[in-house]
């Protein structure tokens, strides 16, 4: 460690490093400009940097130079199973390597603490409606990954500085942004910034607690696992002036997808994004991951927010130590990185968007930047003036996720969607979940006299407006998955329908858009009927 700028840190008993001392001996009054991203990088390299190349590194980022490359050492590695099983066969490789060489295998472990989480395994087979559907789904993970689930068990006890979450915990970036980043870590009495690495684009959705994440390959990875810088170019680094606060009713979702058009054509690919403004310290932690969980659809390497009390206010709500809590406040007002300290910050290039001019908004999800106003649906021939049949659409078999029970879908018919999004700005508020337990009542009204006429229709539940029917067999009441696609496929083949319909093994889940009339809704029925007349 580069020793003349290690002091103590007030009110602890630990050491920090001085960037700005460092820094300001090379320009005077030059830390003050320094956007957030290089005091983080300026403290890295002061700590960790060869001091025969330290005054050359820190001039790229004091004078925005772009001259040569300059070392990271990411504080940890986050990975998912698939990379990171990648990653530490390769380890065990070497292991076996240095075995054969007659040395001692186990010298062989990560330099870097390594945080694999078993999320990337999960496919979901029993859908929600069935109350013992977390427990079989796990059940039917665990069967399909035992080989590879045994050999991450085994890494956690051979190698050291491998931590392991089990599969069911969560998605690996949740679990970093509510667990893994302290936001300042300790290591030797020497407390610092942390930072990461991925194996997933979406790692920067801890950028919003004010940590350097970035996604890499699997190989850059295993590179930092190993102790080894990530050397980079000093990035362009952007500042984003959020203004006014979203109006009522107006969700994350609504904000970044309106972001996401708005950076897209502002060209910031490969760029580190800032967050500031009075905007942006109005937004809640959730809605500021939200915001940096999208840096991959709008093209960007990373995107920040300042360490500030909403940070804080997260780590407590996140059951984060209170004694980290205020480690993590001291660090960050004494070196620099605290909101109110990045006033002065400037930037190569700096752009404003207003909060309060969001609107309820649809896009995606493979084009999440072709951002539509909800109020431009009819506008734009999505919905509005079309004949109700043409806007609700046939009905499909499909692997989808329903979102709710108000009548839109998630991975399913877009224009069933846009309807149901269309008719949730006609239906407001109570109405919207009036009109959606008026259609679950049709919905199970007609199939409870199907089931009276017919032993083949097992179960009938759901809540709102949507409504799943099982299909068996008479005799045995054992699913039957085949009669239920033979539906499925009868229905469609007898004409366009109503209803957004979706097979899940030897249930048909029913989820028309609200938009849809009674009369509508009882035609799409009868067909269902005769399909299953017919099957």
């Amino acid at each position: 460690m580069s020793s003349p700028y290690r002091k103590p840190l007030p009110g602890t008993d630990l050491d920090y490093f001085d960037a700005r001392a460092a820094v300001d001996a090379i320009q005077p009054g030059a830390w003050d400009r320094l956007p957030y991203t290089s005091r983080v990088h300026a403290e890295n390299l002061v700590r960790r940097c060869d001091p025969a190349i330290l005054r050359e590194c820190l001039e790229q980022l004091v004078y925005r130079r772009r001259e040569r490359d300059f070392p990271w050492f990411p504080a940890r590695v986050v990975c998912h199973d698939i990379l990171g099983q990648t990653a530490l066969v390769d380890l065990a490789g070497l292991r076996d390597a240095i075995a054969d060489q007659g040395g001692d295998p186990a010298q062989v472990n990560p330099v870097v603490p390594v945080q694999l989480i078993v999320d990337h395994s999960l496919a979901v087979e029993c859908g929600g409606y069935d109350p013992d559907a977390f427990a079989k789904n796990r059940a039917i993970e665990d069967r399909r990954n035992e080989d590879r689930f045994h050999f991450i068990e085994w890494t956690k006890k051979a190698f050291r500085n491998v931590d392991v979450i089990p599969p069911g915990n969560g998605i690996m970036h949740q679990i970093n942004l509510e667990k893994m980043s302290p936001v300042i870590q300790v290591q030797d009495g020497v407390a610092f910034p942390d930072t990461c690495v991925g194996t997933d684009s979406h790692t920067p959705h801890v950028d919003a607690l004010g940590v350097i994440a970035v996604g890499v390959g699997g190989l850059e990875a295993e590179n930092v696992m190993l102790g080894r810088a990530s050397w980079m170019r000093l990035p362009e680094i952007v500042g984003v002036e959020l203004t006014g606060r979203p109006q009522p009713g107006i969700t994350a979702t609504d904000v970044v997808l309106s972001l996401t058009e708005f950076l897209r054509k502002q060209k910031v690919v490969g760029s580190y994004l800032e967050f500031r403004g009075e905007g942006a310290a109005a937004l809640t932690l959730g809605d500021r991951a939200t915001i940096s969980n999208m840096a991959p659809e709008y093209g960007a390497t990373a995107a920040m927010f300042f360490i500030d009390g909403q940070t804080l206010d997260y780590l407590r709500l996140t059951g984060r130590d209170e004694g980290q809590v205020k480690l993590v406040e001291t660090y960050a007002k004494t070196a620099g990185l605290w909101a109110d300290a990045l006033a002065t910050a400037e930037y190569e290039r700096t752009l404003t968007f207003d909060l309060s001019g969001v609107v309820r908004t649809m896009a995606g999800p493979s084009n999440p930047h072709a951002r539509v106003s909800t109020t431009d649906l009819a506008a734009k021939g999505i919905a509005g003036g079309l004949p109700l049949a043409a806007v609700t659409g046939r009905a499909e078999i499909m692997d989808a996720s329903h979102a709710g029970g108000l009548g839109g879908t998630y991975g399913g018919n877009p224009i069933a969607c846009a309807a149901a999004l269309a008719a949730i700005d006609v239906f407001e508020n109570d109405g919207v979940i009036e009109r959606a337990r008026e259609i679950g009542e049709i919905l199970t009204t007609r199939l409870t006299a199907m089931q009276k006429q017919d032993a083949r229709i097992g179960d009938i539940r759901g809540h709102g407006a949507m409504i799943a029917a099982e299909f068996v067999d008479p005799e045995t009441q054992a699913p039957d998955a085949a009669l239920t696609a033979a539906v499925a496929k009868a229905a469609i083949a007898q004409g366009v329908i109503v209803l957004t319909c979706g097979t899940y093994g030897n249930v048909i889940r029913f989820l028309p858009p609200l938009a849809i009339g009674d009369e509508l809704l009882n035609e799409g029925l009868d067909v269902v009927a005769a399909a299953l007349a017919a099957a």
